[in-house]
């Protein structure tokens, strides 16, 4: 039976683990038509729900891919608020979700394939970045795009050393509408059918949403904000076992203190907002 599609603030995901997202691409790439991919995360529904436009943008990409423990806690908390017992409203009902969603957050460390009954599988962005660049069947050629000057091209460097089978089709840095034409022109010139853009949430998204249909030659399109930090060494990704238990954060925090504000919206603003909602119906 297919799991059906659940929606966050408005904006819905399908649920795809990372193979069958993967699969998706393939024949995207083999396909006569282009495709938009966002991996949302708690910080960009946020945006998303205060910003009708953006959250407008989202809604018009072909995959919406859940990056972060946080998105899939959500999808848990308001699938379970849709049931026919707690969607009637009474004091009993509303305790019970309280308590199911703390317990959908012990779930995270202690039991998280069952916070994964809804949405299968966390995707982050820099990680499906790389998974698309090591596909050989069909061979991808890639343009990347962003990021601080020399990131782009080493990040496309590296990863052309994991695998010797991706076709670098260019890379420039820069930011969003600087120099467009010349940039646009570049990228259709490249033959490029995937391309990676790390402006940032959510002037990446806006600038895919505007821009893709002049480059008819990319057949997918990826806003990955600081994926090329990751991938070119300019900063470490938090160690592999916390990123499974949704802790990455802890890492950054401690590594850019300035992210504070964010790794609030995160962590506290989002799950609080997400259970308000669910206590609304």
């Amino acid at each position: 039976m297919q799991k059906k599609v659940i929606d966050i603030f408005g904006i819905p995901f399908s649920p795809l683990n990372r193979q069958k997202a993967l699969l998706m691409v393939q024949d995207s790439i083999r396909s006569n038509n282009q495709h938009f991919i966002v991996t949302p995360n708690p910080e960009i529904l946020l945006l998303a729900r205060e910003d009708a436009t953006y959250a407008r943008v989202l809604k018009h990409a072909d995959a919406r891919l859940p990056d972060g423990i946080g998105v899939l806690w959500a999808a848990g908390v308001k699938s379970l608020s849709l049931g026919k017992f707690f969607s009637k409203v009474s004091f009993f009902s509303r305790i019970l979700l309280i308590f199911s969603a703390f317990f959908y957050f012990f779930c995270i460390i202690f039991w998280p394939s069952r916070l994964k009954r809804v949405l299968p599988e966390r995707i982050s962005g820099t990680d499906f970045l790389q998974d698309i660049c090591h596909l050989k069947n069909p061979r991808v050629h890639v343009f990347f795009l962003g990021a601080a000057p020399g990131i782009a091209h080493l990040a496309a460097q590296r990863l052309k050393y994991e695998n010797p089978d991706l076709i670098v089709a260019g890379s420039s840095s820069g930011i969003p509408y600087d120099n467009e034409d010349d940039v646009i022109r570049r990228i259709r010139n490249s033959g490029a059918t995937v391309l990676f853009v790390a402006y940032g949430s959510p002037k990446q998204e806006f600038w895919i949403y505007h821009n893709l249909r002049k480059m008819p030659n990319v057949k997918i399109a990826m806003g990955v904000g600081g994926a090329f930090d990751y991938i070119s060494g300019k900063r470490r990704r938090a160690p592999l076992f916390l990123r499974r238990l949704g802790l990455e954060w802890v890492v950054r925090l401690f590594n850019e203190p300035r992210r504070l504000r964010r790794i609030f919206n995160a962590t506290i603003k989002f799950p609080y907002i997400v259970l308000k909602e669910c206590l609304r119906k």
